[in-house]
């Protein structure tokens, strides 16, 4: 056995866990002034468009787009089709899979879609994988909203609001991956 092997972790999200996280909800107040941080319409999204980027701009990072029931990435960020670092994974068993092989990747989670998964998967990613980054985008996110989450269990490592631009989330990559 490798060293590589032995810094795998061996825990992994558990989606039953995850449903019934989901099912009972601790705090209904709680997790309502939570969803309301955020709009639940993200109809018209917007591709990004593609800028001339530095190499420095350009991960070394795996980049997981996490597109759990939805098709936001697909449409949001084409361009991970050209992207050997970025990956799309559509499934809580596809999101182990790659943590467990890859512990030190960064996940990004569209929140609006389905926010109390995002809210469970990022709390399960911090206590279970604890060199995973999670970045969650999110329409109508002012700073104010982003640090409300951030403070709570549920928090991420990072937040984007869409729309955001390319070179913004390159910066928050590279600024994850110090």
């Amino acid at each position: 056995m490798n060293d590589d092997e032995d810094d795998k972790p061996t825990v992994v999200i558990d989606f039953n866990e995850l449903k019934s996280q989901l099912n009972e909800e601790e705090e209904l107040t709680e997790q309502e002034d939570i969803d309301n941080l955020f709009s639940d319409d993200f109809l018209g999204v917007e591709p990004l468009e593609a800028e001339t980027t530095n190499k420095e701009e350009v991960s070394n990072q795996s980049i997981y787009l996490f597109d759990y029931q939805s098709d936001y990435f697909k449409k949001a960020l084409p361009m991970y089709l050209n992207n050997q670092n970025m990956h799309m994974i559509e499934s809580v068993d596809d999101l182990n899979k790659a943590l467990t092989n890859d512990p030190k990747a960064i996940i990004l989670f569209f929140y609006n879609k389905a926010p109390k998964a995002v809210n469970m998967l990022t709390l399960q990613i911090k206590s279970k994988f604890k060199k995973a980054k999670a970045v969650i985008i999110a329409k109508n996110l002012s700073a104010e909203k982003a640090q409300l989450h951030s403070n709570s269990k549920y928090g991420a490592h990072s937040y984007l609001n869409d729309p955001f631009t390319l070179s913004e989330l390159y910066q928050t990559i590279n600024f994850l991956e110090k």
